[in-house]
């Protein structure tokens, strides 16, 4: 879900954008496309600008602990019989999991230890989604070059 966020703010193109005012629409763009780099330039900047603003409201959001993501997961009737704390380990989870498909291997770590920490206290030690947690930490840590940090995640996730 925050991965299709993510994809739909960075199609924005600033060479499509309007103006009550066509006349002042047609200047703003004649002087875009004669600045250096043009739209693609400006698209560049604006797009990275959001890709910042998003990334920091979403990590405050998960650091205060609030995802999107869990209230829809709560509205689901299959989820209402999970254990308390399993719906915030799961959300922490894809929030990490989008994290990484956007490069921000750090962030995805953080949020790929925490869902652990929600996930076994939700679950314990010995369920099936701890050692999916372990596994994912693996595959992060072998992602960051770091294999002896992923083989102790691995052989955690097959204890």
């Amino acid at each position: 879900r925050m991965t299709a966020i993510m994809d739909a703010l960075l199609r924005i193109d600033c060479s499509k954008s309007t103006s009550e005012r066509l006349e002042a629409r047609d200047a703003i763009h004649d002087a875009i496309r004669k600045s250096p780099g043009g739209f693609e330039r400006l698209n560049t900047i604006v797009k990275s600008k959001l890709r910042e603003w998003y990334l920091q409201t979403v990590l405050k959001l998960a650091e205060d602990g609030v995802l999107p993501e869990q209230s829809a997961l709560a509205a689901d009737k299959s989820t209402q019989s999970l254990p308390p704390g399993f719906l915030l380990a799961k959300s922490l989870n894809n929030l990490a999991s989008s994290l990484d498909d956007m490069g921000e291997y750090r962030h995805a770590l953080h949020f790929y230890l925490k869902a652990l920490e929600k996930t076994r206290e939700a679950l314990g030690e010995q369920h099936a989604n701890t050692a999916a947690s372990y596994n994912n930490l693996g595959a992060e840590y072998s992602g960051m070059n770091q294999p002896d940090k992923a083989i102790e995640m691995y052989e955690k996730a097959l204890a």
